[in-house]
């Protein structure tokens, strides 16, 4: 059943890849099993729903001024900001199948919106005059059906066997530096961006899998990957920063998943460098707390 629902041909994104990586427990409730909680709707809007409309309104703002990019939050930034915030909250308000939480809970979210996504506009733009980059792409999708055949990424597993793996997913933005002309792929997160230790043990594929998305639709040379809080504005511009003379290693994580998760491995055992969510299944679910105190699940001893 494992070896035909995940066949090679079978499309993956890079956060199913990813969930199975910090621990495979989770993708077999979640992607094997569909298993999930019955809850109650919240009284405040879910941090997903929160994440869904900063992606949106920075989508729109950056959209509107590509190619024509200020160098600070001017006049025509600000009106171009309010404009696109107000129709995405109008989008979402007239979305019957979202949920906001309770109208006037959702009212102070919808305040503390605008003001971060609109503190982190302000310094992202003169962050990007001073390092003369400049957005080229928002929300760059590739491999649904509007966009055309998922993305055939190959190379090397951890155990250096020869391995595929089909890609389909969408980028948030893409960045070109003005002189140099190499290119930056971004991700935005509205909490807390990720660090580099994910890299050592395959806990964080998002990166490197879009930096080799890139090279194979042919958009040139992609030097680096990062992910930008939003939450945190300005505290540190290239959280995650992954170089592209390292995405062979860590793409091998990734080549990897697909035949583990056809042999049935899903172990209860958290990546080394992750933390135990508090979202995820906890000890009544997985009677298991356990993580893996060195290397990786990638490795010869772990198959």
């Amino acid at each position: 059943e494992l070896a035909n629902r995940f066949g090679e041909t079978r499309p993956w994104s890079a956060s199913q890849l990813q969930t199975y990586s910090t621990r495979p427990f989770d993708y077999l409730l979640d992607r094997v099993l569909r298993l999930g909680e019955i809850e109650e709707a919240d009284e405040e809007t879910s941090a997903l729903t929160l994440g869904s409309v900063n992606h949106r309104i920075l989508e729109r703002f950056y959209s509107e001024l590509l190619g024509d990019m200020p160098a600070e939050f001017d006049t025509r930034a600000a009106e171009v900001f309010e404009r696109v915030a107000e129709e995405v909250f109008r989008d979402f308000e007239s979305d019957t199948d979202e949920w906001l939480g309770v109208p006037a809970l959702w009212e102070a979210s919808r305040t503390e919106v605008r003001r971060r996504v609109e503190a982190y506009v302000r310094w992202e733009l003169a962050w990007l005059a001073k390092k003369n980059e400049s957005p080229v792409d928002v929300e760059l999708g590739f491999g649904f059906d509007e966009e055309g055949a998922p993305l055939v990424l190959s190379g090397l597993d951890r155990q250096g066997r020869s391995a595929s793996i089909s890609l389909r997913g969408r980028i948030d933005r893409v960045d070109q530096h003005g002189s140099a002309g190499w290119l930056r792929v971004v991700d935005y997160k509205s909490g807390a961006a990720p660090t580099t230790g994910g890299y050592e043990d395959g806990a964080l594929l998002q990166s490197a899998l879009y930096m080799r998305a890139m090279a194979e639709l042919g958009r040139g040379p992609v030097a680096s990957g990062v992910f930008r809080s939003i939450k945190g504005a300005g505290k540190t511009a290239n959280n995650g920063l992954l170089k592209e003379s390292e995405v062979d290693r860590v793409l091998s994580y990734a080549l990897s998943i697909p035949a583990r998760v056809r042999a049935g491995l899903f172990e209860a055992v958290q990546a080394r460098t992750s933390k135990i969510g508090p979202w995820q299944p906890g000890r009544e679910i997985t009677r298991n707390s356990a993580k893996i105190s060195a290397q990786s699940r990638f490795d010869p001893a772990s198959e």
